[in-house]
């Protein structure tokens, strides 16, 4: 599957979802999830790095049972906690369109 920007602009529907990202991003980065906002930039507001980044999608892969992302080009688009919880519907659903 291939994913782009236009793949990732209708907000995150599943607040679940959404919640999970956040808390392995708090696991991963030793904070409250409380810290973690929707709309943070992983690189850049919470300073994760490329290791912290798979690491986050080897456990949500654990968690949901969706591939990670499959180029570097994709780990960059998926730049936000809303943005990764959106890609995980999108993949669980099977809709990239």
């Amino acid at each position: 599957m291939e994913f782009d920007e236009s793949t990732l602009v209708p907000p995150c529907d599943d607040d679940a979802v959404l919640h999970q990202v956040r808390c392995h991003i708090a696991e991963l980065l030793e904070c409250s999830r409380d810290e973690i906002r929707p709309d943070d930039n992983l690189f850049t507001e919470l300073g994760m790095d490329s290791l912290s980044i798979l690491s986050l999608f080897i456990g949500l892969k654990r968690t949901f049972r969706v591939a990670e992302p499959a180029s570097p080009e994709e780990y960059q688009i998926l730049s936000t906690p809303r943005k990764v919880a959106r890609y995980v519907v999108v993949t669980m659903s099977g809709d990239t369109k």
